[in-house]
């Protein structure tokens, strides 16, 4: 019997030609079609900060529009966080087999088509199972439009392009959800305009028809599934365009960009030896983060009012200036992820979180300071450092796996994030409820950003400037 190396020889020229794909995407400098695919993609990143405020904003009026009961409001606003936790599991595990891209605009327009749905909706029951549905959609949108951004942009601007265009409009979605809503409710009144804030968040639909058309699939993915043609004619392009723009190719060490190892998505391998520290280190990361940005943001203008003595609309106003400064810390961090390093800024930001809640503990818990400037003063390096965070966190998460499972292991976290966002408000709930007071929930969040701390310090890896293949051989 005569040994056929045909197989053999035909995975080896597989895996040389997907060198040559990151190598030659490595060498591109930074182009417009780089800037407008992170762009693109991060619009839908503005669309989940919006919606996450969204409901919290209708919330106002549809309570008593839809005859809720006040019983019944946790379960609605953990509705799309539960959808977002099987969503990201479900669409992060298809978008290995079936593209970045294809997956993205599948979960931007189910997300469109049931923002649309929740405006038409007529009950709690129909309400709370769009935001369940709709939840899926953009539990997915996130982990996998960003392992699209990553893949496709050369390690030379890979920290600077996403951490700018995630982080500034993630947060702007934060920013514009509470003005829409007080505009929407004004123009409208309360019975259509709660309707109307829903509907705005439609422009999904149109958005994700949109992506499809100008949205390129990832040469590393398509390098990855033996598409090696359509990998090429993708870098070609990109080849072109900088030759049409003069620009000189970056000064790459290729002998150092490892080999990938083609082969199909086992979905346990993010358990293996070679990745279960990897997939650990971003579950706790992504948990803990969760844990302090929807936990004590969540609770914070209910702090206000209640021990800072503000009124409600004092205390939102106070929320928004905190996350306007987010938004210029935002910048400076973006700018310099490439210089300084995510584990540098994952560490810097749960720092500041854990310096701004010490300052509550101690103030509040400690001396009994019951004062609203204590708690705005010790809340902005929370909220910003959680918001520094969030960004570094999804990058990082992105860049310690190799291609063939990396919107899987990214997605692994990212359900953890939801799931954090369901969680987080009900245990502070029950602690408060409890008679530990604000003390216990303070020494709870003080020691999950030690803990996120601890994780990146000890065990995490340092991923700046790397190709993505010398990071995951």
């Amino acid at each position: 019997m005569t040994y056929d190396r045909s197989t053999e020889v035909a995975e080896s020229t597989e895996i040389a030609s997907s060198r040559e794909i990151a190598q030659r995407m490595e060498m591109l400098p930074l182009l417009p079609s780089h800037n407008r695919v992170a762009r693109t993609v991060c619009i839908g990143m503005f669309l989940d900060g919006f919606d996450t405020l969204c409901l919290a904003a209708a919330l106002t009026v549809l309570v008593h529009q839809l005859k809720i009961q006040y019983s019944q409001i946790g379960l609605l606003i953990s509705a799309s966080f539960g959808g977002m936790f099987v969503g990201a599991l479900l669409f992060g595990a298809l978008s290995e087999r079936f593209g970045r891209r294809n997956v993205f605009v599948i979960c931007a327009g189910l997300f469109g088509v049931f923002s649309i749905l929740n405006g038409l909706t007529w009950d709690f029951w129909s309400l709370f199972t769009c935001r369940v549905i709709q939840g899926f959609g953009f539990g997915g949108a996130v982990p996998v439009g960003s392992a699209l951004i990553v893949e496709y942009l050369p390690s030379s601007a890979r920290g600077r392009v996403y951490g700018l265009n995630f982080s500034i409009l993630f947060t702007l979605g934060f920013v514009v959800a509470p003005l829409a809503g007080v505009a929407a409710i004004s123009l409208f009144g309360p019975i259509y305009g709660w309707r109307v804030l829903f509907l705005i968040g439609g422009i999904a639909l149109p958005y994700a028809i949109y992506a499809g058309f100008v949205l390129p699939e990832s040469p590393r993915w398509l390098a990855g599934r033996g598409r090696i043609k359509e990998a090429q004619a993708g870098v070609e392009r990109l080849e072109v365009e900088a030759r049409r723009l003069g620009v000189a190719p970056v000064k790459a060490n290729l002998e150092s960009i490892g080999s990938p190892k083609n082969s199909q998505t086992k979905f346990m391998e993010i358990f293996s030896r070679a990745y279960i520290r990897r997939t650990l280190v971003v579950c706790v990361l992504f948990l803990t983060v969760a844990f302090v940005q929807y936990g004590f943001n969540g609770w914070l203008p209910t702090l206000f009012v209640k021990i800072g003595g503000l009124q409600p609309r004092y205390a939102l106003t106070l929320m928004a200036i905190a996350n306007v400064v987010n938004l210029a810390v935002t910048v400076l961090y973006g700018m310099t992820l490439d210089r300084f390093g995510r584990r540098f800024w994952i560490i810097v930001g749960f720092a500041m979180s854990l310096i701004g809640i010490i300052v509550c503990l101690i103030g509040v818990g400690v001396y009994g300071i019951k004062t609203w400037p204590l708690l705005f003063g010790s809340s902005i390096p929370v909220v910003v450092g959680s918001g520094i965070c969030t960004g570094a966190i999804y990058l990082y998460a992105l860049e310690v796996f190799p291609t063939r499972i990396r919107s899987l292991g990214a997605s692994t976290g990212s359900s953890l994030t939801r799931l954090g966002s369901i969680l987080a408000p009900i245990l502070i709930g029950v602690i408060l409820q409890a008679g530990f007071g604000l003390t216990g929930v303070f020494i709870l969040l003080g020691v999950l950003c030690l803990l996120g701390l601890l994780a990146m310090g000890v065990f995490g890896i340092e991923t700046r400037q790397k190709a993505l293949e010398d990071l995951t051989r």
